[in-house]
This record gives C-alpha cells, structure tokens and sequence, in this order.
C-alpha cells in the first residue's frame, strides 16, 4: 500500500476538550519514549480521522460512548474499556459511532525507543488485533490524565527534563500495562492459596521487617521453594514485590502529605532513606522530591 502521507478530519468536540502538544528535551527524544500529542476528547456525532503515514503510534481509551476504527482491512467498535493502539504510518479511519452519537476518549500519540518493538509484541499477544479490553481496575485514564495534568498546569521550567522523564516513564507504563493485558490471565483461584495470602500480607504489612525468611517462616515453607512459586505466579519476586508496594505508598503520602523524605521513607518500611531514595529512582527515574514537585499546583 502506497504510505504517502495524508490527512483528513472532522474535528467536531466539545468546547471542553483538551489537546496539547507537550516539547520534550531532545535528550530525552533520543533516549526514550515521548508524548508528541495529548488529550481528552468528547467527540459529536461528525468527528473522524482519516490518515496514514505519520511516524507515530496512537493509544485512544475509551472512556464513554463508542467509536469505530477501521484499520489493516478489519473494523472494530472500540466501547468503554478498551483501546486501540495503531501505528500511524499504515491507513487509519476512526470516528463517533452512530450507535451512541458521541465518544469520550483520552488519547497519545507518542514515538521513540522500544515503541515499535512495544507495538509489536501487543498485535504478537493479541492475535494481531489491535483493540483490547482493559481489566476494570486498569490505570489508562489515569496516566493519561496525569499527564494532561502536568502539561496543562506548565509552571516547573526548572524541572523540564525531570517532568519529562517521569511523563516518559507514564508513557511505559501505559505500554506495559496494555501488554501484560494480552497475557492469558491466570484464574485468582488457580493461583495457590498460599501466595494469594503472601501477596494480602505483604499489602496490609509493607511498613514491617518482611524478607524471604520470614515469610517462609510465616506460611510455614520451604524459602526456596516458596521464591520460585510465588515468582512463577506473580511474574515477580517476593522482594520486588515488597518494594513496589513500598514505593506505591511512598508515592500517595509525597503527594498527600507534607512529611519529610526521611519520615516517609521510615513510615514506608525502609530503615534507611538513602535506599527509599535509591529504589525510588530506579522506579520512577525521578528522585522522591522531584516527584513531590511535580504535583505541586
């Protein structure tokens, strides 16, 4: 099929709608992934686009209403729920379904590092189709809307490459979600009884001494034997399964709270605030006080 570019819309939104154009730091382009568009459209009955041959991928999430793509000879109705995810390079037709007469979608369009190989592995895991349904407790929308939130609300300039590097790691974690939804899901009950109680425990105790031996201890197993099971149905280890925890509450009390690194660190269960620091950056690739930053309106 010829890829020469071209483009045709019908831009019929509300006055509501948002659509940014954020300017990432060209190191951070070179590097990883980037934002080149974003929004959250609520689109009327007359709203289409018609396009190929863009050097960008596109994620729409459904939040209401329906809408219709047509893409690589199949068509879909994409509900509320469910994403398309296109490379904007092949022909592309979405629109309003005229069941509903309006779609309320968030959306990105994005680039760089991995991108094409994310993209890639989603059709490979999906049957080579390009919608799919997110579980209902799925974090899409709210990724996105954070990122419409710090690009809308401009005001740390100082902070440029680390507002960028975070939106970056959002922009991934958009990716990896939708990937690991292409995964055949595991049954909650297949899963044994004893890693779904070492998972609540971890959850309700993150703040405690928790470590391999102690929960070996605790449900009354094998150390080693218990590591391979609960990596087998968690896709993670113990450990990192702790830590992510950590740093999940971490996050809520930086935004919610004006406590001091050090004090979170501790009421998070990490003795030692240089390592909550450390493992912190390695998560999110910004420090725990730039992240604060990031959220101050």
């Amino acid at each position: 099929m010829n890829k020469e570019p071209f483009l045709k819309y019908e831009l019929d939104i509300s006055e509501d709608s948002i659509w940014l154009y954020p300017t990432f730091d060209n190191l951070i382009k070179h590097s990883m992934p980037f934002i080149q568009e974003v929004g959250d459209f609520l689109a009327n009955q007359n709203y289409y686009t018609e396009r190929q041959g863009l050097e960008s991928f596109l994620i729409k999430y459904t939040i209401r209403g329906e809408g219709i793509l047509k893409y690589n000879s199949d068509e879909y109705t994409v509900r509320p729920g469910q994403i398309f995810w296109i490379d904007n390079m092949n022909y592309q037709y979405y629109k309003t379904s005229e069941n509903t007469g309006f779609w309320h979608v968030a959306w990105i369009h994005f680039y760089g590092i991995s991108c094409k190989e994310m993209y890639n592995l989603f059709l490979e895991k999906n049957n080579n189709r390009n919608v799919i349904s997110m579980n209902e407790n799925n974090n899409i929308k709210d990724h996105i809307y954070k990122i419409i939130n710090l690009y809308s609300n401009d005001n740390h300039s100082g902070l440029k490459m680390s507002k960028d590097i975070y939106v970056s790691n959002l922009l991934q974690s958009i990716m990896y979600e939708i990937l690991m939804s292409t995964v055949e899901s595991l049954d909650f009950q297949s899963i044994p009884s004893i890693i779904r109680s070492a998972c609540d425990y971890i959850t309700n105790n993150y703040e405690k001494n928790i470590n391999l031996d102690s929960l070996a201890q605790r449900f009354n197993v094998d150390k080693f034997y218990f590591h391979k099971l609960f990596k087998q149905y968690t896709q993670t280890t113990p450990h990192q399964y702790l830590i992510t925890t950590r740093l999940n509450a971490a996050k809520k009390l930086l935004k919610t709270t004006k406590a001091t690194i050090t004090e979170i660190a501790l009421d998070v269960g990490f003795n030692n605030p240089s390592h909550f620091i450390n493992f912190f950056r390695k998560s999110e690739n910004v420090t725990p006080g730039a992240y604060r930053k990031l959220w101050i309106k």
